[in-house]
């Protein structure tokens, strides 16, 4: 078989004897089953639709499930989180990928880790298709899902609001995708950051570059309270501290005319240059000082992160004020 082409977008699926679909996004995962579901359904109404489930999997259900039917009618087999499936299951399915039944579709939807990579690479090595849909973990990450997000709903939404999509709601890609679809259903046209700010602008994520932001803005007490947040809801000191430093250096590099300078960020740098304007020289060196003194705490220096990080937050507030 001719090597297929992997990595094609979920949205771009096509049936094909056998497709794999490895899935860093769950709702994205859900949507292309989705899709896939309804092609093989136009193709042929009458298509059956078996969900072959890892956990009550019997050695060789998956001939019974690809034998042809009484009347002939076409299957689809769905093997949904084929990262939980045991090792009978993964040796059948690579007989299956080798040699697939001619009146069946079969989806693979694998949700990462270790277990079935045998597999995986058997169905890369055949050519069947693969979709990949990877995990967004960084900022730009989101913003490219964003992006691919425009394109299927044939909207457009401007680069700030975009950016300030993601600083109010990125940290559930399910929430920022499902906001994002709100608004083009709503709205004319492109999006604006205008758009953004009256739909959730009230919306402040605890995440620690959320508290650097605050800090950064000479809102102490809200800095504070975000950090509480952050914290008792899983957010590592040292992630805070560490965004915090990164805001500081970005500063830096905005007051020496240097940002924008391989840091690959439009909307982080362009927030850099609005915050420089607000941070004397001698402000700048003395919140840094208080950073390299909160990371040399929270790694062993005190016993106490969380007042640690809450006096940093409270000095960059002091040295915001500072004026040269």
């Amino acid at each position: 078989m001719a090597q297929a082409a992997a990595g094609i977008r979920w949205d771009r699926l096509r049936l094909r004897p056998v497709t794999l679909i490895k899935a860093g996004e769950d709702l994205l995962a859900e949507r292309a089953i989705d899709r896939y579901v309804r092609l093989a359904r136009a193709h042929d109404p009458n298509v059956e639709t078996v969900r072959i489930s890892p956990a009550a999997y019997a050695e060789h259900d998956l001939d019974v499930h690809a034998s042809p039917s009484l009347f002939g009618e076409a299957k689809l087999l769905l093997v949904d989180h084929a990262e939980d499936a045991d090792g009978t299951l993964i040796a059948d399915l690579r007989r299956y990928v080798a040699q697939p039944q001619p009146d069946c579709i079969m989806l693979i939807v694998h949700y990462g880790g270790q277990t079935g990579t045998g597999l995986l690479r058997d169905i890369a090595r055949i050519g069947h298709q693969i979709c990949e849909i990877p995990k967004a973990k960084t900022g730009k990450d989101k913003r490219r899902l964003i992006d691919e997000e425009a394109i299927h709903r044939e909207g457009a939404i401007a680069n700030d609001a975009a950016w300030a999509l993601i600083e109010a709601l990125g940290s559930d890609t399910r929430e920022l995708l499902s906001a994002l679809d709100q608004l083009f259903d709503d709205i004319e046209g492109p999006v604006t950051i205008e758009h953004v700010r009256e739909y959730y602008g009230g919306r402040r994520e605890a995440t620690g570059y959320n508290v650097a932001d605050a800090a950064i803005a000479g809102q102490t007490g809200d800095a504070i309270a975000l950090a509480r947040h952050a914290t008792a809801t899983g957010t590592n000191h040292v992630r805070i501290v560490a965004a915090l430093a990164d805001k500081l250096r970005d500063i830096a590099l905005a007051k020496d005319g240097k940002a924008g300078r391989g840091r690959g960020n439009d909307w982080r740098m362009r927030k850099a240059k609005e915050s420089a304007r607000h941070w004397s020289d001698q402000g700048l060196g003395d919140a840094i000082l208080a950073v390299v003194q909160a990371d040399a705490d929270i790694k062993g220096a005190s016993r106490d992160p969380d007042f640690a990080v809450e006096r940093a937050l409270i000095l960059i507030g002091r040295a915001r004020r500072i004026r040269n």
